[in-house]
């Protein structure tokens, strides 16, 4: 397992709720299989412990996104404390360019991962003939928000997610080869 000291002040994660647990799972689970850590994107990050996590972990850069300025102090404390301070950059907004990434988080609500799914999956890694070759790990899901999340970015990475659950929550990892 993976200590973290989070003080989640007002952004969402204390790393107590599922929906945190199950992607801190699937984090693991692509670590397992060898999967990089290079370049993470904790999209809608709130208090950072995703995208933290993943640099306690080994991730060289990580891009915590999260639209609201008032947890960006919070995020930065936090990863000042798990001593990723240099690993980590705090974003309002996702950049539409730029490298891709290795490894994408993204546990918010439906409502959000939906209207963000092209974003989300044209900055994920690809090989060479399109194919996936990163990991984008989806939460924030109930029961009736997972067939339309699920199809939505199949759609788009030609790949079919495994999905956990824990409580009410599910989780979608999406993975490349």
């Amino acid at each position: 397992g993976t200590t973290l000291f989070i003080e989640p002040g007002i952004g969402f994660g204390t790393g107590l709720h599922e929906t945190t647990q199950l992607c801190l799972a699937a984090l693991a689970a692509w670590q397992s299989q060898g999967g990089s850590l290079d370049r993470v994107l904790d999209f809608g990050a709130g208090s950072g412990i995703l995208g933290i996590a993943a640099a306690v972990r080994g991730a060289r850069h990580v891009d915590a996104v999260e639209i609201d300025p008032l947890v960006h102090d919070a995020i930065r404390a936090n990863a000042e404390r798990n001593g990723a301070m240099e690993r980590v950059a705090v974003l309002r907004d996702l950049a539409c360019d730029g490298e891709p990434y290795a490894l994408i988080f993204a546990n918010i609500v439906a409502e959000v991962l939906l209207a963000h799914a092209g974003d989300v999956c044209r900055r994920l890694r690809r090989h060479a003939d399109g194919s996936l070759a990163g990991c984008l790990i989806l939460s924030g899901l109930l029961a009736e928000d997972v067939p339309a999340v699920a199809r939505r970015y199949a759609e788009e990475l030609r790949v079919e997610p495994a999905q956990t659950t824990a409580g009410d929550w599910h989780c979608l990892r999406f993975t490349g080869r």
